[in-house]
């Protein structure tokens, strides 16, 4: 902003880089396995546009607690851990893939994910706008989010996005190349 004398930036970000520039507008403190690294003031009033493509904001089903334990991008603390139970069907049959919005599960999931969505602000602080427009792309054909259905909610939806856009039979890395024009039309039209 300061070399091109610009008042807001327009950011777009792809699958995990969604997370991570969701944390770094969010700004504060981070807890990763090892130590504290302090991101500094929100930037939230420096983004104009924010748009996120194939992001699992609620963790991913295939980052069960065996995986968890296994691979740190599925880690509990900082990885894509969607949670191992719906809290109000624990004996059920009902699955992070299966499990619809009305069954209301409400899931304990990955310490990072809960605290940049928000969901824990006693000790993550509350939930940020990430800039004045939020919008959302996805596919329920992703090989990498999959369906995007975990624990009844869509993992690529960014909390208080203004709208979002599902492309049907797209890939994870399509939904970054093939919506070139949906982009530039959310960025400038502020539009999906």
């Amino acid at each position: 902003m300061e070399y091109t004398n610009a008042e807001q930036v327009d950011i777009i970000a792809h699958s995990m880089g969604v997370t991570l520039a969701r944390q770094i507008i969010k700004g504060g403190a981070v807890l990763d396995l090892t130590e504290i690294c302090e991101l500094g003031r929100t930037i939230k009033y420096n983004v104009k546009t924010f748009l996120g493509i194939a992001a699992a904001n609620y963790g991913l089903c295939m980052c069960d607690i065996d995986t968890a334990t296994k691979l740190p991008v599925c880690g509990v603390r900082v990885g894509f851990f969607p949670g191992s139970s719906c809290k109000k069907h624990e004996d059920s049959s009902v699955s992070c893939a299966s499990a619809t919005k009305q069954d209301k599960c409400e899931p304990s999931y990955s310490h990072i994910l809960m605290g940049i969505n928000g969901d824990i602000p006693e000790f993550f602080g509350p939930m940020v706008r990430e800039g004045e427009n939020i919008f959302s792309f996805w596919s329920e054909e992703d090989e990498i989010v999959g369906s995007n259905s975990v624990w009844g909610r869509k993992t690529s939806f960014i909390p208080l996005s203004n709208g979002f856009k599902v492309f049907p039979n797209m890939k994870h890395h399509q939904l970054k190349t093939d919506t070139v024009a949906e982009q530039y039309k959310a960025i400038v039209d502020c539009t999906v």
